[in-house]
């Protein structure tokens, strides 16, 4: 899923599309279907080297998924902590900048988090900032524009990058007057680094 894209297989069909979720379960768009798994529906969800396999009523489905297999597997059992690590409650606003190719923006729904869609200056608690690239770096200052004074904005990287490394961003975000703290790990292939306003922690 290079391109951001996912396989999907079922009884014989191949479709390409995005994956995504929410607070019923996963969902599938693709070559003009909607396919959606509520998570109640879901008997068994197993990541199986990069392929997930769903086993529903209406059969088994299995989306090729590479190294965030093991990711979407615990979306489908309910169980994603991804939020938890970023620090996103149902107190926090927050929104993703960037191209959100892990489905973090599922994970803020999830957590009941506020999410600003068309966010003001200033005004966003947790502001997640997806990086893949050098040139991805030019949204910097738009995700500076509208971290609040005492906000954490999370740069969301791979950590074994191809072309690009996390260190890359550093000068970037710096320069909009941020200070790098601590990095966690959100998958085996991705990380997050924690940036505040304020003095690194």
């Amino acid at each position: 899923m290079s391109d951001g894209l996912v396989e999907l297989r079922h009884e014989g069909t191949v479709l390409r599309g995005v994956l995504s979720h929410d607070t019923r379960g996963l969902v599938f768009e693709g070559e003009g279907r909607t396919i959606v798994w509520d998570r109640a529906d879901i008997r068994e969800a197993r990541d199986e080297g990069g392929m997930l396999e769903l086993r529903t009523a209406r059969g088994l489905y299995t989306l090729a998924l590479g190294d965030l297999g093991k990711l979407w597997e615990s979306r489908a059992k309910g169980g994603s902590a991804i939020a938890e690590k970023l620090l996103v409650t149902e107190a926090t606003s927050a929104t993703v900048v960037g191209d959100d190719v892990l489905g973090l923006g599922g994970d803020l729904v999830v957590a009941g988090a506020k999410i600003a869609k068309s966010p003001k200056a200033s005004s966003v608690d947790r502001v997640i900032f997806v990086v893949s690239t050098v040139a991805d770096l030019a949204k910097a200052p738009a995700a500076r524009a509208v971290l609040a004074p005492d906000g954490i904005l999370w740069l969301v990287a791979k950590a074994k990058p191809d072309g690009f490394r996390e260190i890359d961003a550093l000068p970037s975000l710096r320069k909009e007057g941020l200070r790098d703290a601590r990095g966690i790990k959100l998958t085996e292939s991705w990380k997050a680094t924690r940036f505040s306003a304020g003095k690194s922690k």
